[in-house]
């Protein structure tokens, strides 16, 4: 039982009290003696140089972009700060509201609203739509922050089926109309929502979808605006939120909305009232980045094109990754114990991926996530498929439950077989 934390200098720090104690050893210190055993998820193997490394979200290789990275620069130095405050007080000419207004012309809503990250921005929002009267309709594999978000409002919680859109209009006619939860690219698997017929469901029985677009802004859709423009239901999707750590390569959120919800936010938001602002130049580097994507399609292709080589090579192998389409590709090898087996020794060959365990799964369904972007070039997804190979008797690939269920599963349509709901915008075809 943990009672006492030995600090550096030697001394001996407060002991915790019995009940916090207690959790940190059923929930932590027992978890990893039991499931984790002789290695530790924190501990990641030292990196090779040159390693491959498949576990960041910075799809399109936004981070080090010279021309953001300068828009950031000569936004610090200038004298033009408004400073550190919550989000209320910030006037029309801000660059926060610039940037908010850029955003929402380019997805093609009538509002935006930038928040300090992804998990502010789905919290936030469901505090300010949801109600305990109105029941709340959640893919299973959503997001954690839309989970947690759903949680907080008080309403009647109902999860359907991964991606089961019959399922969910099931629930929808029995439990009646309501607000739906789903990302447009799942960020565990890659399999992608079908948002065609989430839009008309939502239409047809009168509720509110919220699409977390995530993993699909700037990746997707035209010039990067995302899944619900590339298949044209943005007057269907009423709610688009994201986190910018992905393919923006940093850190904040926002919420893509109608008009007339944005100062509402500002003034409902429990996030928006007692959290500072996004710093200015952060802002500014956002606009940027906005204007970067927008002219990325070589890259946008790039990445699809290394997903998909790379998913098929690993589909050889025998490995089950028909689970997704996209850019995140999961190696499910089940128990924890597993997949730390299976990231360590793709580790000591040059491969780094993310190691996915509960609460991040289900329990025994922990993974290794890859994350494919356009930076690799076929010698890096040669050098990925070899070290699979070679590893395949160690982790016992063939007694995997992901194996024998994906020997089971339907073959799952790709991203360019989903239809459309309305004709190309002419920026997509010019």
């Amino acid at each position: 039982m943990i009672t006492s934390i030995k600090r550096h200098t030697g001394r001996t720090a407060p002991v915790l009290p019995e009940f916090i104690s207690s959790r940190i050893y059923q929930s932590f210190t027992q978890r990893a003696e039991q499931e984790w055993r002789d290695r530790h998820f924190f501990h990641q193997p030292e990196p090779q140089p040159g390693a491959v490394e498949l576990h960041t979200n910075d799809y399109l290789q936004m981070a080090k972009h010279t021309s953001i990275i300068e828009a950031k620069r000569a936004a610090l130095a200038s004298e033009n700060d408004p400073g550190i405050m919550s989000a209320v007080f910030l006037d029309d000419r801000s660059p926060q509201h610039v940037f908010e207004d850029e955003f929402a012309r380019h997805v093609g809503s009538e509002g935006a609203i930038l928040c300090q990250s992804g998990w502010a921005a789905n919290v936030g929002l469901l505090q300010s739509i949801a109600n305990p009267d109105v029941p709340i309709y959640i893919d299973f594999f959503a997001h954690m922050s839309l989970h947690q978000g759903a949680r907080q409002t008080g309403a009647p919680i109902h999860a359907f089926r991964h991606n089961d859109m019959a399922h969910l209009e099931r629930c929808v006619r029995t439990h009646g109309p309501g607000i739906i939860l789903v990302d447009s690219v799942y960020s565990t698997h890659g399999s992608l929502c079908p948002v065609v017929e989430l839009a008309r469901i939502a239409r047809e029985l009168d509720c509110v979808a919220v699409v977390d677009e995530s993993h699909s802004l700037g990746t997707h859709g035209p010039q990067g605006a995302g899944v619900v423009s590339e298949v044209g239901v943005e007057s269907d999707i009423l709610f688009r939120t994201a986190s910018l750590s992905k393919a923006f390569g940093a850190r904040g959120g926002v919420i893509a909305c109608p008009k007339e919800f944005v100062d509402y936010f500002k003034i409902e938001s429990r996030i928006a009232i007692f959290s500072s602002a996004v710093h200015s130049y952060e802002a500014h580097g956002f606009s940027e980045t906005l204007r970067v994507l927008r002219r990325s399609d070589s890259a946008r292709e790039q990445m699809r094109q290394n997903a998909a080589s790379l998913r098929e090579g690993l589909s050889k192998l025998g490995y089950p990754v028909n689970q997704g389409t996209e850019q995140i590709i999961a190696l499910e090898a089940g128990t924890e114990h597993r997949t730390l087996v299976l990231r360590d020794l793709l580790a000591e060959r040059g491969v780094l991926g993310a190691p996915f365990v509960p609460p991040a799964t289900p329990r025994n369904r922990s993974l290794l996530r890859l994350t494919v972007t356009s930076a690799l070039g076929e010698r890096e997804i040669q050098h990925v498929l070899d070290a699979c190979a070679s590893v395949r008797d160690e982790i016992e690939l063939g007694a995997w439950a992901a194996v024998r269920r994906s020997r089971r599963a339907p073959r799952i349509a790709t991203r360019r077989t989903l239809p459309s709901a309305r004709r190309p915008h002419l920026r997509e075809i010019a």
